[in-house]
């Protein structure tokens, strides 16, 4: 569980913790976003024309 890896380095930041929840991609696409539709939080097909025209890091 990741508040237990968490806990390794922020020791007693577990006892501060009141609920947690988890979801699945699927399960939270449509209260985030329109564009998760089915899960795909990758917002969609990755083509090639995609690939090498979109900006790199620290662009815009």
């Amino acid at each position: 569980m990741i508040s237990a890896a968490i806990e390794d380095y922020a020791s007693g930041l577990g006892d501060l913790i009141l609920a947690s929840t988890a979801a699945t991609a699927a399960r939270l696409g449509p209260t985030v976003s329109a564009n998760f539709a089915g899960g795909d939080f990758a917002s969609g097909a990755m083509t090639l024309r995609q690939l090498i025209t979109r900006d790199g890091p620290g662009g815009g």
